[in-house]
């Protein structure tokens, strides 16, 4: 009969035995490689088999033609076969959730005043520049979602005293549409405590983004396991790793990474963003949430690694 002993519990009993515990470090940190590397493997294998998630960055395929935040946009991404649309949720001054991204309306209207200063009627007045197109209601955005494209919500946020409010009509909205099971609650790299605030309100409703570290995700799990549950990692392409990737999957949690023009320089922008899409789907994200200029090489890439498969 064969006796197996623990190689922790033996190195405890042989003090003064160095060659004995330098044995067992060195196995450990043996075993932990292994265990590594081998997801390393599996996160490239399945950035060939799994679906991944094509996400239209600003509430849909943007471009000249067609503003940001619109029904129009909304529908060419529904016909480019998206799998979500980002839309960026902010609330007027008598409390009506609109789909638009800037604090101020200056940019996309050159009416220079802030949403959270505007009444509804007074911003449906409103033409967004070189365009006919208006500004929605997320009641109205969400309702040529419903059946058709999933939704990511980036929370841009309310008046502080707006933050029950903001939080209860956009989660019966998303409810309302079957929005919610699969929708997703996105915040900012360094969000301001109002975000904080509403994105706490979807824990156990919609999976909201973490855009911390891995350490700090896997120290937050091990105090407190059903974290995993109100998770998605979110962050720009620059903060992933084939490592960290394949870690952050290990936690059993889905990797969104963000591709957006914003990000690089205005030169380099096409270049760089379309390395960063190959290089992301090569080391097994989950999704990518996209400007649409990435959207062919997206497309390209995603029918080559199946033709691979």
């Amino acid at each position: 009969m064969k006796i197996y002993i623990n190689p922790l519990r033996r190195a405890r009993k042989t003090k003064g035995n160095k060659s004995v515990t330098i044995f067992n470090l060195f196995h450990l940190r043996s075993v932990t490689f292994l265990l590594t590397s081998l997801c390393f493997v599996q996160t490239i294998l399945q950035a060939q088999s799994v679906n991944v998630y094509k996400i239209a960055h600003r509430g849909g395929f943007v471009n000249s033609d067609v503003p940001e935040n619109t029904i129009a946009s909304l529908n060419q991404a529904i016909q480019k076969n998206y799998s979500h649309v980002e839309v960026d949720v902010r609330m007027t001054m008598d409390d009506v959730l609109i789909c638009f991204h800037d604090e101020n309306l200056k940019r996309m209207t050159g009416f220079d005043k802030k949403v959270s200063e505007m009444k509804r009627v007074e911003i449906h007045e409103m033409c967004l520049r070189d365009s006919d197109q208006k500004i929605p209601t997320l009641r109205e955005f969400l309702a040529h979602c419903k059946n058709q494209i999933r939704v990511m919500v980036d929370i841009k946020g309310c008046a502080y005293d707006q933050i029950g409010k903001y939080s209860d009509k956009l989660f019966r909205l998303l409810e309302q549409n079957n929005l919610d099971k699969d929708c997703l609650i996105l915040i900012n790299k360094s969000p301001t405590d109002i975000q904080l605030e509403i994105a706490n309100q979807f824990k156990g409703k919609c999976k909201i983004s973490w855009r911390g570290s891995y350490n700090e995700l896997s120290n937050l799990i091990a105090t407190s396991p059903d974290s995993r549950l109100y998770f998605y990692v979110f962050n720009h392409a620059e903060d992933f790793s084939s490592k960290n990737v394949a870690l952050f999957k290990a936690l059993s949690l889905s990797v969104i990474v963000s591709v957006n023009t914003a990000h690089y320089q205005l030169d380099l922008a096409q270049k760089k963003g379309s390395a960063h899409v190959k290089e992301m789907l090569r080391i097994g994200v989950n999704g990518i949430q996209l400007d649409a200029v990435y959207e062919p090489v997206f497309r390209r890439e995603t029918s080559r690694l199946t033709k691979m498969n």
